[in-house]
């Protein structure tokens, strides 16, 4: 299994270094309107992703969780595009 453990100083410290060196402010979708948009998508990706997790087989498991994060992703990425519009 992937581990995604990674230390919060260092994702502090890549965030300080992005403002520092591109100018990058951290901005969040829940401080725009888009706030209500990000909740239900993310809801309706969870539930989709939790009515479909019984039928998977045991093998075909990693392919629902990748399949998961690249929907999950996509649309938080889209949000960022639509709601967030000088953001790098």
């Amino acid at each position: 299994m992937l581990n995604l453990c990674i230390p919060n100083n260092f994702l502090r410290f890549c965030e300080v270094l992005g403002y520092f060196l591109l100018g990058v402010e951290k901005k969040k979708i829940s401080e725009t309107s888009g706030k209500i948009v990000d909740r239900w998508g993310r809801g309706v990706i969870l539930v989709i992703f939790l009515c479909t997790f019984p039928s998977v087989s045991t093998n075909d498991m990693n392919w629902l969780l990748i399949l998961y994060l690249f929907l999950l992703l996509g649309f938080q990425s889209i949000l960022e595009w639509k709601y967030l519009k000088n953001s790098k």
